[in-house]
């Protein structure tokens, strides 16, 4: 079940830092943040304790429009034909709008670099001697809105055009099989100011999440005390999913006059959970005021042009936007990459703040609510009734860190990227023998 409040949306997924921050739920929040970064018929999320993976189709235009953290969006496309050759796509997305003056400024600056060809990737492009090129572009309103690039090369020469990066490539073909290899070093991309505002974003995230997991302990403990009395306060955390106005969960049926029941036991009905005293309130609301505390950490801040889920990416990822890699023929094996459904290829899978922290699962809390409404946002309408009474059954064990420090180690480690990716594939012609660097 979706949220209710879904009008309640991060536009562009800026969260505005202010007085009316935190009026809305914890499970908003998430939702919107996770709707806005992934578009959910390409997010999924794997049962497996250590593991989120993010399904993103880095064609689709349309959905990628709608969901800026940064003032551009860039993805590439490297497909592998049949006659040998490989064809390099850019696409470059303009958001329509910034948030400030500045911004707009800004915007009008990347337009102006993009339709004139003085922008990042015609530099680039004018590193190599395609086979056949040619670039085109669309407007909203007058306004630039997205251009494409497009070459026809060798496979060797895909190292020419990433110069600018820390990006290596090699590609060997031998007795019916190809290789392309990506060797990655540390990130070239970001400036030294971007550095510094991504290491204070870092901290900034690092202490959220570090008041979370004490705010979460802090429960927990008192829970696992008086457990009758837990009912009440998780009803808090996740009212959101708990169904209709009157807080009775969806799919369930209210007891009728004179019989009794508890949320989630078969048979028993729904009947309203137990009132939370004062104090138990205020526990379960530090919990849901630290979970906001996470997203508005993730966001960008007031003047800035990129938020420090941007930033994240940009410090520590050394590809310069979205990649995916379509070979021509059955792909045999892989590393560094993950399966891209959509196409049939592979890709390289991109991490901000919310993969770090969704890596994380399990090290500090079990069962960790951050997780469970994280799980709910990307499954969006497709996700199930919210089954309080199975989620309040769990043992519950909470661990949290010793300080932000043990965050931010684990932060950076989570968003440290491969350094080798490699995909291996059958090709139908007949190849003689080249090694290609």
């Amino acid at each position: 079940m979706a949220s209710k409040r879904l009008h309640r949306i991060l536009e562009s997924s800026i969260v505005r830092l202010g007085d009316g921050a935190r009026t809305a739920p914890a499970t908003s929040r998430i939702s919107e943040f996770v709707k806005k970064r992934f578009p959910r018929s390409q997010f999924s999320i794997t049962n497996s304790p250590d593991s989120l993976v993010a399904l993103l189709a880095l064609s689709s235009l349309l959905l990628l429009s709608g969901c800026f953290d940064a003032l551009v969006k860039e993805t590439m496309e490297i497909a592998f034909e049949r006659d040998g050759t490989v064809v390099l796509r850019v696409d470059t997305v303009v958001a329509d709008e910034g948030e400030t003056p500045e911004m707009n400024q800004r915007l009008d600056e990347i337009r102006a670099e993009l339709l004139e060809g003085r922008d990042a990737w015609a530099r680039r492009f004018d590193r190599v001697n395609p086979k056949g090129e040619s670039f085109s572009w669309a407007k909203e309103q007058g306004k630039l809105r997205q251009t494409t690039r497009i070459a026809r090369m060798n496979p060797d020469e895909l190292g020419s055009i990433f110069f600018d990066t820390s990006l290596q490539f090699r590609y060997h073909e031998e007795r019916g099989f190809a290789q392309l290899e990506i060797y990655a070093g540390d990130s070239q991309l970001a400036t030294r100011e971007q550095i510094r505002e991504y290491n204070e974003a870092a901290d900034r995230w690092s202490h959220a999440v570090t008041g979370y997991y004490r705010a979460l302990d802090e429960l927990y403990r008192y829970a696992n005390s008086y457990p009758d009395r837990a009912e009440g306060m998780f009803s808090i955390i996740f009212e959101e999913d708990l169904g209709d106005d009157d807080g009775i969960m969806a799919g369930s049926e209210a007891p009728a006059p004179g019989e009794s029941g508890r949320i989630g036991e078969p048979g028993g009905g729904a009947a309203p959970p137990p009132s939370a005293t004062d104090e138990e309130r205020a526990m379960a609301e530090r919990v849901v005021l630290a979970l906001d505390e996470i997203i508005e950490a993730q966001g960008r801040r007031e003047g800035r042009e990129l938020s420090a889920d941007a930033l994240a990416r940009l410090v520590n990822d050394p590809f310069p936007g979205e990649l995916r890699i379509r070979p021509d023929g059955h792909i045999e094996d892989f590393e560094g990459f993950v399966p891209d459904v959509e196409a049939g290829g592979v890709r390289v899978e991109r991490k901000g703040l919310l993969e770090a922290l969704a890596s994380m699962r399990g090290r500090w809390a079990s069962p960790d609510p951050f997780h469970e409404l994280l799980d709910r946002a990307a499954a969006g309408d497709a996700a199930p009734p919210f089954d309080l009474g199975g989620f309040l059954a769990q043992p519950r064990e909470a661990s949290p860190p010793k300080d932000w420090r043990e965050v931010r180690a684990a932060l950076d480690k989570a968003l440290r990227p491969a350094s080798t990716y490699r995909v291996r594939w059958q090709v139908s012609r007949k190849a003689d023998l080249r090694i290609k660097n």
